[in-house]
């Protein structure tokens, strides 16, 4: 799986105008953008705490109570299976001493990391889209490849 992986990025970063030793360093890259937004969006969750404070809102109130209605009891189901979720991991051993270190409660830590990844998951196309753009860039000035020769440009339609 790992090397078919390989294989499709190298081609693809080939048509971005990368060589072929440059995967591995793409790969990297890429990874590290995904967990650089996914570590940004969770310290975003465990200070703004956006969607518990979209809940406590008129407008959340609404929208939970058109959720309810239009999912019944397996809505609010789905909600304490989340929040129960939440409170068996921060209970692992190997959890508890990270909120400690961030200066959290555990269920916060864990309804933090819950809301971060509703977020991540959520916004996922356009961090693909902006790394692998931020990737086409850096390559197009590592070797001076003139961004119109390259092929994505002509998938782009304006």
């Amino acid at each position: 799986m790992f090397e078919g992986m390989m294989k499709g990025m190298q081609k693809q970063l080939q048509d971005f105008g990368a060589k072929p030793r440059d995967v591995p360093e793409a790969f990297f890259l890429f990874n590290l953008g995904l967990w650089s937004a996914y570590g940004g969006i969770f310290v975003m969750c465990s200070r703004f705490r956006p969607i518990r404070s979209f809940g406590g809102t008129a407008a959340g109130l609404v929208v939970r109570r058109r959720l309810a209605k239009i999912f019944g009891r397996r809505y609010f189901g789905f909600e304490s299976y989340i929040l129960r979720g939440a409170e068996r991991f921060g209970q692992l051993g190997i959890v508890k001493p990270i909120p400690r270190m961030l200066g959290q409660a555990p269920q916060d830590f864990t309804l933090n990391l819950a809301e971060t990844a509703a977020i991540y998951n959520v916004t996922f196309p356009f961090w693909f889209y902006a790394i692998g753009r931020a990737l086409r860039e850096h390559y197009h000035r590592k070797y001076g490849i003139p961004l119109s020769l390259l092929p994505a440009d002509d998938k782009i339609k304006r």
